[in-house]
């Protein structure tokens, strides 16, 4: 995609529609469990950071290229990590990026969640958070 900058204050570019290279759905699969495992996880921390509020909605697997896309449309990543990861023409290399940073960021999610949920209580929880 490029972008060009009129004379006005619109940014317009030229987008091109392409697929993602045929792989492996043995391999892929078990990837997608991982990614969407993580993604859950951080969803249901969330969930939890809001109090419960409502009920938690249920999340659909979806096939692992429409997955590592919803992921990625989900997260509020940088615009270049965000665009690094829509360009990327390879469902397994996109969910291996996806599972790094989930990895890197579901136990601080999580750990935060625990966190505010403990502090609703004013300190009454018996639950013990290692810092």
């Amino acid at each position: 995609m490029s972008t060009d900058r009129p004379s006005g204050l619109y940014l317009i570019g030229e987008v091109e529609f392409f697929e993602d290279e045929t792989e492996n759905n043995n391999e892929l699969d078990p990837l997608a469990d991982e990614v969407f495992a993580l993604f859950e996880r951080m969803a249901k921390a969330a969930f939890k950071m809001s109090g419960n509020r409502g009920s938690f909605p249920e999340i659909q697997r979806a096939d692992p290229e429409a997955l590592s896309f919803l992921i990625t449309a989900a997260f509020n990543f940088e615009n270049e990590k965000k665009y690094q990861l829509l360009e990327t023409t390879s469902t397994s290399e996109r969910l291996r990026n996806l599972k790094d940073v989930l990895d890197h960021a579901v136990g601080q999610m999580e750990e935060s969640a625990d966190i505010q949920s403990i502090s609703r209580t004013n300190g009454h929880s018996k639950k013990k958070i290692d810092l």
